[in-house]
């Protein structure tokens, strides 16, 4: 899994043809999740809704993230 960000959108993400059953990502408002190996879908958009619908220090959004993830 490969991301690229100019710090302004477009974001490039790329998995490659070898990757597991499930593998992609979601772009959020302020956040991307990714990854390889993850049980489906619900895995990137549970860490997006988690990370943007938090408050607080980046530390609490991010910690918020991979819980739900």
């Amino acid at each position: 899994q490969r991301i690229d960000n100019k710090i302004i959108r477009p974001t490039a993400v790329y998995t490659g043809p070898e990757a597991s059953a499930w593998a992609g990502h979601k772009q959020g408002k302020f956040a991307t999740a990714q990854g390889n190996i993850l049980a489906g879908p619900a895995v990137v958009d549970d860490m997006i809704t988690a990370f943007e619908n938090t408050k607080g220090r980046l530390a609490f959004r991010l910690l918020a993230a991979l819980e739900a993830g």
